[in-house]
């Protein structure tokens, strides 16, 4: 069974792992634990917000002034096991199935895992991680708001900073520490403090920039995003090593901001796999969100997302829209089911939208599935599609990595380094609007055509989808963790 550090834990684990420090400094962190949501909800709640943020943030400043003092004063750590590493992920760890991977390696290969993240329910993690004794799992409190200009993001940050501090003290000096970008805030300043504390490796894992996410919502002239992007770039050089998820990555990060870094593509761990029809038909009707929906003679195409603003669901909505007309308008074309799965900040905007269509011919349903069916369902599928466009152009989207990991085609937006994963016309066919989009379905599925163009691409997938998870990470990874 999973081990887990509750947040309670966390509080009384500081008091507990730090007996070198002043009591009353020790006070002082247990009690702004204790308050920390009184800290957070005046602010969210103020309609003036900047003279709250000011109170609230001197009270937080002092504590963080004391907290770097406080862990130079404990006692002298012990040697890092050699055999203890530590992964951290600031965001959902249920999100985050690349980092989940590199766990279940490193379980493999007899490692004993801190895995720091959020994480609200350890059952939605992947199911092969459950059964080892050896991953403790330290839950990271999470800032749940949202902050409105300068002031509030300043105080979010340092809120979230003592939050990963208190996190990182009821954590067990590792070998190395492995570390998600993004988020790089405040992360990887966090993590560079604690790698000279504990004198210990860090290794980052670049699956795109923080810079660039922030750039989405506060836009590329807002001081955030030139002083995020100048964080990033010095912060990014102090790791030991690095890894990334592009080759248009690397050479980025390399040329750029003369960072070195080794590849490791995404994926698919061997979960994943094409479906026989026998197998596809009992699933399919065991989904509770199909109950009731008669399959037979119908496509089903499925698209995973996050749900969040580097994924315009407006073009997916916008082509099924244009199907549909023309399935009504000729007996060529099957009826679809389109099974939208995931969650995110920007999911009730478009269940909203897709409550407002009016369609005869397409059927729209937006299931959360658990960790066991999702490589389930895309098994079952027909088609994949895919509307991630990367807010920097150098990442891949890991959905596409599960779909030909059960060798399904995929149509997928076209973007810089797509062509690194989909190979247009090969293994899927690329789109850049809704238009396209629409013509693309409805040449895959025209009766004249009786999906030779999906069984041709199967076909190409089935022969070149050996290559799984597990020897990517043995020929790039494992490499660098005998250097660390």
């Amino acid at each position: 069974m999973v081990a887990a550090t509750s947040i309670s834990d966390c509080d009384s684990q500081v008091y507990q792992r730090l007996p070198g420090c002043p009591v009353v400094l020790r006070f002082v962190a247990l009690r702004v634990l204790s308050s920390s949501q009184l800290v957070i909800s005046p602010l969210c709640r103020s309609a003036a917000g900047d003279v709250v943020a000011f109170q609230d943030m001197y009270g937080v400043l002092l504590v963080l002034a004391l907290l770097v003092p406080l862990y130079l004063l404990r006692r002298p750590a012990a040697a890092g096991s050699p055999s203890r590493c530590l992964v951290v992920v600031q965001g959902d760890l249920c999100r985050s199935p690349r980092m989940q991977y590199h766990v279940l390696s490193l379980l493999k290969r007899g490692f004993h895992v801190d895995l720091l993240g959020y994480c609200a329910n350890r059952d939605h993690l992947i199911p092969e991680l459950l059964p080892f004794l050896t991953l403790n799992i330290v839950t990271l409190r999470e800032v749940a708001f949202k902050p409105h200009g300068i002031i509030q993001y300043i105080f979010k940050v340092l809120v979230q900073t003592w939050f990963l501090l208190v996190a990182l003290a009821t954590c067990t000096k590792p070998r190395f520490m492995l570390m998600q970008n993004p988020p790089c805030i405040p992360t990887m300043a966090v993590l560079a403090l604690f790698r000279l504390v504990w004198n210990c490796s860090l290794v980052y894992d670049w699956h795109n920039y923080g810079y660039t996410i922030l750039g989405l919502s506060v836009g590329q002239k807002h001081p955030l995003y030139r002083i995020s992007k100048v964080y990033e770039r010095l912060l990014g050089k102090c790791a030991d090593d690095n890894i990334c998820v592009t080759s248009a990555m690397c050479q980025d990060l390399l040329s750029n901001w003369g960072i070195e870094a080794t590849t490791l593509y995404d994926k698919a761990p061997s979960r994943f796999r094409e479906l026989q029809s026998a197998e596809r038909k009992h699933f399919l009707e065991s989904c509770a969100f199909l109950q009731g929906e008669e399959l037979n003679g119908k496509a089903v195409i499925v698209s995973s997302t996050s749900w969040t603003p580097d994924e315009d669901f407006s073009i997916l909505l916008n082509a099924l829209v244009e199907y549909d007309k023309s399935a009504s308008a000729s007996n060529d074309l099957p009826q679809l089911v389109c099974l939208i799965t995931g969650k995110g900040p920007e999911k009730e905007f478009y269940v909203g939208k897709i409550a407002e269509l009016s369609l005869s011919k397409v059927t729209i349903k937006t299931p959360w599935l658990e960790a066991d069916d999702y490589p389930k369902l895309i098994g079952s599928a027909d088609l994949g599609v895919c509307l991630h466009t990367s807010s920097s152009g150098l990442d891949l989207p890991m959905k596409v990595v599960d779909m030909f990991g059960c060798n399904l085609p995929v149509c997928a937006m076209q973007f810089e380094c797509i062509s690194e994963l989909v190979q247009d016309d090969v293994n899927g066919l690329l789109f850049t609007d809704s238009s396209q989009l629409a013509a693309h379905l409805q040449r895959l599925f025209h009766s004249s055509n009786q999906q030779r163009d999906l069984l041709r691409m199967r076909s190409h997938l089935r022969h070149s989808s050996g290559h799984r998870w597990d020897q990517e990470w043995d020929s790039k990874f494992l490499p660098i963790l005998n250097k660390l």
